[in-house]
């Protein structure tokens, strides 16, 4: 990621922190993301796996820029390269364990 910054509402009060994160040459490594309650963790993770579209900046995975891969690549690349945990499980309810 590079200067890539939150989206926020209009005439929201936070100020906007830029986000920069470089990890290069890392291969099949898990990465965990500490911090206190409301740094931006889960904003954080949001950006990099474009749950949310940062309102500035750039975000890269693997040499691709995610803002502008299709919804297909962008599919594939979390269901085969990317893995997140989330706080709630958000299990679907209509599938097994193994299948969500």
């Amino acid at each position: 990621m590079s200067d890539a910054t939150e989206p926020q509402a209009a005439g929201a009060p936070r100020d906007a922190r830029p986000i920069k994160l470089a990890c290069r040459n890392v291969w099949k490594l898990f990465f965990i993301i500490m911090g206190l309650s409301g740094s931006g963790k889960s904003t954080l993770v949001r950006c990099m796996s474009r749950l949310v579209e940062p309102s500035h900046g750039k975000v890269e995975f693997e040499g691709k820029d995610l803002l502008k891969i299709s919804d297909a690549a962008l599919i594939e690349l979390r269901r085969h390269r990317m893995g997140m945990v989330f706080q709630n499980f958000a299990l679907l309810p209509h599938l097994n364990v193994l299948d969500n």
